[in-house]
């Protein structure tokens, strides 16, 4: 079967004898070769690219063209404006101008708006441009005429009023008849009177107008306000862009597929690629032939006799080996390299559990938690934790050169010990510290804006029992978590900060509650008289809850609101549904348009409807994502997973994204500030606002942004709820369980139990979704208990995943009593 090498080379006239055609396979092969890879050249990398850059050049002049007009519309709108209202007809009332005559006339020479107003400079700064005392629409208008009053320019904005976007534009002018007064035209028209200045060829591809918006925050995002035409969603890498001068406007065109079929490339490449690769399979079959003589040749110069195998055997046989021996310390590379004992990459990252095994420590681990400093005043939150707590966050806060640090409390009975102790280490470290006193946590996270003071502590226990208490942190302008936590517990076993500094701060006492009422009361605008029960649960909001609402015209009935750490009344837990027993009573006998309550620092919040109805807290956030996402489309909502699954439908339906996360206020705020989101929930009750606040948990503002959603819809809270979609849940549940073995209960779940088609997720304990409802199970952050929540399309559906759940717990927890 095999020849040997001696047989092989024995006809030396047969290797002399090179095949006729064998240049000519070879110079075809190469051809083929280059015309092969340079088609794939041409197709792949070059025609993509000229296509793609000739689109974009084209997309750019289209773009372009089209911002051009609309900025020509908008000039010759402004002239034609200004010129309509000087030729109206003077009409005069006892009163001074008939504005309501001349606006009817206004209307007939601009008879596309959708409304018309002439309002007097005087007239706007004497009601400081409220948005009730002026009827307008919404805040934007208010927006309008407050850049108007002092602009040349008209200004414009677009918005969603419902189903129909609508631009407003409003531009100074000299009221008719008058010596010289100046008024603002104030005109809304739809968006769709914008279409007549983009070009209508659908094949040609899709023209946007996009607007862009900032918000709390700082950060910019864009929304289509209008468009007209098509084009594949794989083609908005070559659209173009382009400003509509004046405006926050831009015009963006993306090509269609005709269009993108229309353009034509070059055809001299492919002419070179054929012309090389003819002359490639040219030289290829020179070199062959040329190769195939020179090698017989030197074959024939260079033949010796073969070396008898016995002679190669006893040549091995004398000099050992014929290659020298590898390095035992190079193999042992060789070897480390090919075969790893450790794997580069961990697949098995679960979910962040904080270890905090303090075993060895002058302190219970436990206390420090995942987003939060809570445990027993007494017992475990002792003067001298609190002293090393404060040493450590000094020292944390010197070593990124921050020199002043917020710090506040709530009622609770132990706040004042543990506050003066806070502010104690925090000035023997160093640090100036700025009181603002006893305030609900929401006030401190506005002190950090208001006063531009990125750090602070707030001593609270939140909504747990009267007898415990702890500590909510800001460092660097964000609510520390779990890891940040773990490092400041690290800082403390460390002795961190212990030595007193050389120079000892200065304690400042402020009073910001005038401004964060005049804050709030700056952006809400009740349009309607409301009637309110406001239950503080005799925690940290009872003085300033009331006093908002006064101050926003609303008629306030005050419940449980003395300041009163004992917690007299109920606890202070707006999650647990008992705990709103006496506000229900009370919403009832005073027949009251809805009620709220706050936790004991005032950062949850819970509604009852006018006629008893809890309105739990996913509910609540449909209803505000109603409001948030119209106005905003392809808004970012964040909502925690023991939400209903109604919301993500709710929040999908109205055009937004919605983005479910951890439970836990912490991880809530850091996921709204990394997603951009106008509006964050969880359905403990804590509510984030970024569309025209700061991103934080506020009970107070989200419970006057409710008000005002009632206000300005004209609706009663309990037919804005009607509107939603319905399904049978439970509450929030309590199982409790020893702190030490909660996340373990819960890992085996994860692991053992057999939940059929359910879709398992895992971003925060386990929630399993079936296709008629969904049931979770998770480790609490704040209390030695697992929480549970379960939802069914009807009760039996309810029923059948609650015994699910119990039926695998069982089989990992055969001692535990739950739900």
């Amino acid at each position: 079967m095999f020849r040997s090498r001696q047989q092989v080379t024995s006809d030396p006239g047969q290797a002399a004898r090179p095949a006729g055609t064998r240049p000519l396979l070879i110079g075809a092969l190469c051809a083929a070769l280059l015309l092969a890879a340079g088609l794939g050249w041409l197709l792949g990398t070059y025609q993509p690219a000229q296509i793609a850059s000739q689109a974009t050049q084209l997309s750019q002049l289209e773009a372009e063209q089209a911002a051009s007009r609309l900025s020509q519309a908008l000039r010759q709108f402004q002239r034609r404006l200004a010129g309509t209202v000087a030729a109206l007809t003077p009409s005069h009332t006892d009163a001074g101008p008939d504005l309501e005559a001349l606006e009817g006339e206004l209307r007939q020479s601009f008879p596309q708006s959708r409304s018309v107003r002439l309002l007097p400079l005087p007239q706007l700064q004497s009601v400081n441009y409220s948005l009730s005392a002026l009827g307008l629409r919404n805040h934007i208008e208010v927006d309008l005429l407050r850049r108007a009053s002092g602009s040349e320019m008209p200004v414009l904005e677009s918005y969603s009023a419902g189903e129909l976007w609508l631009t407003s534009v409003a531009q100074l002018v000299q009221l008719p008849g008058t010596t010289g007064i100046p008024a603002v035209a104030l005109l809304s028209f739809p968006n769709s009177a914008l279409l007549q200045y983009l070009p209508a060829d659908d094949q040609g591809g899709r023209f946007d107008v996009q607007q862009q918006f900032t918000d709390n925050r700082g950060n910019d995002h864009l929304r289509s306000i209008v468009s007209s035409g098509e084009a594949d969603a794989d083609a908005t890498r070559l659209a173009g862009t382009a400003a509509v001068d004046g405006t926050t406007w831009r015009v963006v065109f993306t090509p269609g597929s005709h269009l993108l079929g229309a353009i034509e490339t070059s055809r001299l490449p492919y002419l070179l690629v054929a012309t090389l690769a003819l002359l490639g399979g040219l030289l290829g079959a020179a070199l062959t032939a040329r190769l195939a003589r020179d090698g017989h040749s030197l074959r024939t110069r260079m033949r010796r006799p073969a070396a008898p195998a016995a002679a190669v055997a006893d040549a091995v046989a004398n000099n050992g080996d014929t290659q020298s021996e590898t390095p035992p310390r190079q193999r042992e590379l060789e070897r480390g390299l090919l075969y790893q004992d450790n794997h580069f990459i961990d697949d098995d990252i679960g979910e962040l559990e904080l270890d905090l095994d303090l075993e060895d420590e002058p302190f219970p681990a436990h206390i420090f938690r995942a987003y939060d400093i809570r445990g027993n005043a007494d017992t475990e939150l002792t003067n001298a934790l609190v002293r090393r707590i404060a040493n450590a966050l000094a020292a944390r806060l010197k070593d990124s050169e921050q020199s002043q640090v917020i710090v506040a409390s709530d009622a609770r009975l132990s706040s004042p010990r543990i506050r003066s102790e806070l502010i104690n280490g925090l000035l023997e470290g160093g640090l100036s510290v700025i009181d603002i006193g006893i305030v609900p946590t929401p006030v401190v996270y506005f002190a950090t804006h208001h006063l531009d003071v990125p750090s602070a502590v707030m001593v609270t226990g939140s909504h747990n029992p009267a007898t415990d208490n702890g500590m909510k942190i800001v460092l660097d302008g964000q609510t520390i978590g779990a890891g940040r936590i773990a490092e400041l517990r690290d800082a403390i076993t460390a002795g961190q900060g212990s030595a007193p500094a050389a120079q000892r701060g200065k304690l400042v006492d402020r009073d910001l509650s005038a401004d964060y009422l005049e804050r709030i009361a700056g952006d809400i605008a009740i349009p309607a008289p409301l009637k309110l029960v406001v239950d503080a649960g005799n925690g940290a909001t009872g003085d300033l809850a009331p006093a908002l609402f006064r101050e926003l015209n609303c008629e306030v009935v005050p419940l449980h609101c003395e300041l009163d750490g004992h917690f007299p009344n109920h606890a202070p837990d707006t999650s647990d549904e008992r705990n709103l027993a006496d506000l229900v009573q009370a919403v009832l006998d005073k027949g009251a348009s809805f009620g709220v309550a706050f936790d004991g620092d005032g950062d949850r919040v819970a509604a009852v409807t006018g006629s008893g109805q809890v309105v739990r807290a996913d509910e609540l956030l449909m209803l505000l994502a109603m409001d948030v996402v119209a106005r905003n489309p392809g808004a970012d909502v964040v909502f925690d997973v023991k939400c209903s699954r109604h919301l993500a439908r709710v929040i999908t339906e109205l055009g937004g994204r919605a983005v479910m996360w951890k439970t836990g206020h912490a991880y809530m705020k850091q996921k709204m500030a990394e997603t951009g989101a106008l509006l964050g929930g969880e359905f403990s009750g804590h509510i984030f606002f970024g569309e025209r606040w700061y991103g934080h948990d506020d009970g107070l503002y989200a419970a006057a942004r409710l008000a005002e959603l009632c206000a300005t819809q004209d609706s009663s809270l309990d037919e804005l709820l009607a509107q939603l979609p319905r399904s049978v849940s439970t509450p929030e549940l309590r199982i409790p369980v020893p702190e030490s073995e909660k996340f373990a209960l819960i890992e085996r779940l994860a692991e053992q139990a057999d939940f059929g088609a359910g879709k398992l997720t895992r971003i925060d304990g386990l929630r399993v979704d079936f296709h008629s409802g969904w049931g979770l199970l998770r480790a609490s952050n704040t209390e030695a208990a697992l929480t549970a929540r379960f939802e069914g399309d009807t009760q039996e559906q309810l029923d059948d995943i609650m015994a699910t759940f119990r039926e695998q717990l069982a089989r990992v927890a055969p001692d535990l009593q739950p739900f």
